[in-house]
Formats: C-alpha cells, structure tokens, sequence
C-alpha cells in the first residue's frame, strides 16, 4: 500500500501542473481508483495504472478546459510514463 500510495502521489500534487484543472475535475477519486489498480496488479506492472490514470486525469481536466500539457514529462511513473 505505501508503494501503491507514493505511485499515485502525482494525482493529488497540487503544483502548478494541476492548478488550473484542481477546481474541475475530482482529483480525489483518481487517486482512490490509482491505488486500487496498483495495489491489484504484478510488481512487474505496477507503473501501468498510475500512467493511465494520469492520463485520464489529463484528459478530464482538457474536456473541462483545462489543458495540461506535457504532464508525463513532469510526473515519469518508475520513468516509464510517456517515454
């Protein structure tokens, strides 16, 4: 649970990244739903449903207006998200 926990850290940083998107889209269940699907598959997976979660996250918050651009650049899972 605390790895699963520091995985999915990204969704509730409140830096600038997520600013403009923070009052749109519920942060808070993306961060439940990250820690469900991480604590649910192989160690060897374990980035996969943090960088899909993040992305959804992005995309949420693009349908609500509020681009966030480049995020996978900014919050690399294990190094592995949009690389």
């Amino acid at each position: 649970m605390k790895y699963a926990k520091e995985i999915c850290e990204p969704i509730r940083d409140t830096a600038s990244l997520w600013k403009k998107c923070r009052d749109l889209v519920d942060f808070n269940a993306f961060y439940q739903r990250c820690i469900s699907d991480v604590c649910s598959v192989s160690s060897l997976e374990v980035s996969s449903p943090a960088c899909v979660i993040l992305s959804v996250v992005a995309r949420e918050c693009a349908l609500q207006g509020a681009v966030v651009d480049n995020w996978s650049e900014h919050y690399s899972v294990d190094g592995r998200c949009g690389k």
